[in-house]
């Protein structure tokens, strides 16, 4: 049998286009976490146009007036299956943390410069300096306990599961723990083991932040949904409509923290284009139409996706096709 070769598609790698990346914004930042896809999702798509329509008398036909259309819909359903997501051990960091909130820095600043306030007004200064360093260090490098050690919440779910075993129950683990590395809770199995379910833990309340608002300042809505999907979707701004969470129970649960090792999550999405002027369509979310498809300077396999105009070749070719027109309108009187 002849050895078949394929190649990697990076599925569950933040870097790659396969993802689902959630833009939280507020008064002065934005704030990133990513769902890279670990499986194939599936994709529906779906658009509806608006037309008024004209029924002449003794006609048998309608005229149609256009009117716009409706967003793009699309419904994503995707899987996140504990084993396989072990298998490909990535560290999915941006799943886990965002960059310092302001609140999260005014309390490190605040926090160094009551421990300094014993040496006074400079002590204090100080604390505060140490705090803002504390701050900025927790921002490039997060917590190894927290992440690649293994600890969060699975571990304390892991240490209260060991308290609540009988005497006999826990003796016979202490035995295994000692000839099977997934036994012992400090091995680095047991610990890849913990940092998956939280992974999976995280990417769960990432998705249920979709469709909920800061509760702390309600101007800020829920996070804008950007979907990538290879070529035919790329870097598309959406909203959440609603999502589905469904524990495939056939694959069975983790035996301590109780996470289904299967979730089948299906999320409905709808796209969110800015309504801006044709020159801003070529950097940013902004709607563009069938022109952008004509012309000798169309490259080939583009779309009307964002993503495809955030690169420097489509953009000049696009803008330098436009001044063009322009040029021969003007110079034409048109």
């Amino acid at each position: 049998m002849s050895k078949i070769t394929r190649v990697d598609p990076h599925l569950g790698d933040p870097n790659w286009v396969g993802k689902l990346s959630l833009r939280y914004f507020d008064k002065e930042n934005v704030y990133t976490k990513i769902i890279p896809f670990f499986e194939n999702p599936t994709i529906k798509e779906s658009q509806t146009p608006r037309y008024a329509n004209y029924a002449p008398i003794g006609r048998s036909s309608n005229l149609f007036g256009y009117l716009g259309a409706d967003s793009r819909k699309f419904e994503i359903t995707f899987n996140l299956t504990l084993p396989h997501m072990t298998h490909l051990g990535y560290d999915s960091i941006h799943v886990f943390t965002t960059a310092v909130t302001p609140e999260q820095m005014k309390g490190e600043i605040l926090n160094g410069a009551q421990k300094g306030a014993a040496g006074g007004m400079f002590g204090a200064a100080m604390g505060a300096m140490a705090g803002a360093a504390a701050a900025a260090v927790k921002a490039s490098a997060p917590a190894a306990e927290k992440i690649s050690g293994g600890g969060g919440v699975a571990k304390e779910l892991d240490d209260q599961y060991i308290e609540t075993l009988l005497e006999d129950e826990a003796g016979l683990n202490s035995f295994l723990s000692l000839r099977s590395p997934i036994y012992n809770p400090s091995s680095p199995g047991a610990q890849d083991r913990r940092r998956i379910i939280n992974m999976v833990a995280s990417i769960v309340a990432a998705i249920r932040s979709t469709v909920i608002n800061n509760t702390q300042n309600t101007r800020f809505g829920p996070p804008m949904v950007r979907l990538d999907w290879g070529i035919l979707y790329r870097d598309v701004p959406c909203v959440c409509k609603g999502y589905n969470i469904v524990a495939v129970e056939r694959a069975g649960f983790d035996k301590r923290t109780l996470l289904p090792r299967m979730l089948k999550v299906t999320m409905a999405l709808e796209e969110a284009r800015n309504l801006s002027n044709a020159e801003s369509s070529m950097t940013g979310d902004a709607l563009v139409g069938w022109e952008i498809l004509l012309g000798s300077d169309s490259i080939p396999g583009l779309t009307m996706d964002p993503g495809n105009f955030k690169t420097v070749q489509v953009a000049a070719a696009k803008t330098v096709g436009r001044a063009f027109m322009k040029g021969l309108a003007n110079q034409f009187g048109g």
